[in-house]
């Protein structure tokens, strides 16, 4: 039995700081039980002078996604979790989702799919959004097209190596007759199979530069992303 003047550590107690992991490794099973509480709280206080680090403002920075985790951070890889998910629970994706399609080419089997199915729609619902699937950000490479004769002569005309998301296209919400999109913040995480989810309280509002309008496919009006407005 450890006396008032003793401290030992169990894993329980060892509550571990990302920035001290190095000292605490080499601090842990070099205790004995035989170290006094004063010297054990020396040692603690040489271990914070030591491996302490400061947060300065003008290094912090938002980041928009999880680094190397592009399980939905690309078009591609969000549509088939999204896919896949929705599938698991037995209901129909584009339920939930514009009705998409993930083509290599103009020459494979999901675009032969595309074909028959846009065939079938009235004109009014030949609108779709050509995205590549990877690699791109900032609106890069997205447009809109009307009908699939013009998504066909679209992606015949590029000679890349990306894989395209055709995705029919939805008619959105506008805010002052213009078309929007609201970035905002949050992570969620799971500890011991609960669930918890943290709302960073500022965020900002996108939109287009041209007034809403389906009888046109300027990206102008079709997409907020920065990188594209500055454009306009």
């Amino acid at each position: 039995m450890p006396t008032e003047n003793k401290l030992q550590f169990t894993k329980q107690q060892v509550c571990w700081l990302e920035s001290c992991q190095p000292a605490l490794k080499l601090l842990i099973p070099q205790y004995d039980g035989s170290i006094s509480i004063t010297e054990v709280i020396k040692m603690l206080k040489r271990i914070n002078e030591e491996t302490r680090f400061v947060l300065e403002p003008r290094k912090l920075q938002l980041t928009n996604h999880i680094p190397d985790n592009q399980l939905i951070t690309n078009k591609k890889a969000l549509f088939r979790n999204l896919h896949a998910w929705y599938t698991s629970q037995s209901v129909d994706p584009f339920e939930r989702i514009p009705v998409t399609f993930h083509v290599n080419s103009t020459d494979d089997e999901e675009f032969r799919q595309f074909m028959e199915y846009a065939a079938a729609q009235p004109k009014k619902k030949s609108l779709w959004v050509v995205k590549p699937g990877e690699n791109t950000n900032r609106g890069n490479g997205i447009t809109v097209q009307r009908g699939s004769a013009d998504v066909k002569a679209q992606l015949e005309s590029i000679h890349t190596k990306h894989t395209y998301i055709i995705q029919s296209y939805i008619r959105p919400y506008l805010y002052c007759e213009r078309k929007f999109d609201i970035r905002c913040y949050a992570l969620f995480v799971m500890i011991n199979r609960r669930i918890r989810g943290y709302w960073y309280e500022e965020g900002y509002i996108r939109t287009a530069s041209e007034p809403f309008s389906l009888k046109k496919t300027d990206k102008m009006i079709h997409l907020t992303n920065d990188a594209v407005q500055k454009h306009g």
